[in-house]
This record gives C-alpha cells, structure tokens and sequence, in this order.
C-alpha cells in the first residue's frame, strides 16, 4: 500500500474541521495493523490505553470524516469497525456466523474483473448505476467448532 493512510485521515479531519488527535491516531494505527475489521471490544484489547467512551467518539468522528467504515454487526450484536477501503485497498470479507471473526481477503484479478462485469451486467437489467461493490462471505472459521461438536462444547471467547 502506497498510501499515506495518517496524512489522508488528517486532512479529511482538518477537512471536517477535526483535529487528528493521538487517541485517533493510535485507533487508524490498529485498524491498520488488523487482519480485519474489529469490534470495539477488540480494539480495547489491543489498545489497553483506550478508553470506552474515547473510543466510541473517536470512530463516529473518523466515520463522519471517511476514514473508519462501520460494517454490519457480528453475533452478538457488536458493530465492526475497519479503515476505508479507499485507504488501505479493495478487499472482501470472510465472516464468521459463530463468533463474528472477520479476515480480510482478496480475490484475483481474473474474478475480480469477472465479478465486476457480472455486477455492471444485473445492474443494466435493473436501470441501476454501480459505483462499487462488497463482497462478505459468510460461514465457519477453522477456530470455532463444528455444529455437531458444539452441541456438546460452550464457546468462551470469540475467534
């Protein structure tokens, strides 16, 4: 990635007349480090520095300013939060139906491209202009049981 993801969130803050304060900084620099999006919860745990309250705040500013997206929320409820894909690429997710994990993936080009004409062509036949796409795949990860072994087993912890 080429781009310089902390000069482009401070001048879309200074373009909302925000500040891009070092609590904001430090959340751009996790959701940057993430393999995937992250639940607020998620975020306290790799940033024991931050604060709840802080948190929350500093994600809505850095949404309204398009530098945070807010993806549906996981099982238990709890929104997603990762940088906008203008920042850090195009990329689709793996969802987890179980414990809400999220992993960032890329496809090929080829599909890519495939995909792309697929969508432009539905479009056409429903009078619809695409301006981009988001593709979430969801299903098991490898880190939460079967459904036959979960019958038996309680989960503790998210993947």
């Amino acid at each position: 990635m080429g781009t310089d993801v902390h000069g482009l969130a401070a001048e879309r803050l200074q373009g909302g007349r925000k500040r891009y304060t070092r609590r904001r900084q430090e959340l751009v620099e996790l959701l940057l480090a993430a393999r995937g999006p992250l639940t607020v919860e998620h975020i306290l745990t790799l940033g024991p520095q931050l604060r709840l309250s802080s948190v929350y705040r500093n994600l809505t500013v850095l949404e309204d300013a398009d530098v945070v997206r807010r993806l549906s929320r996981d099982p238990a409820g709890h929104a997603c939060f990762e940088l906008s894909e203008d920042l850090t690429g195009h990329h689709h997710h793996l969802a987890c139906k179980r414990c809400g994990a999220m992993t960032d993936v890329e496809l090929t080009d080829a599909i890519e491209e495939h995909l792309e004409r697929e969508l432009d062509r539905l479009a056409l036949e429903r009078g619809f202009e695409v301006t981009s796409h988001r593709l979430d795949i969801f299903g098991r990860c490898q880190s939460c049981p079967s459904v036959e072994t979960s019958l038996s087993t309680e989960i503790a912890s998210p993947c």
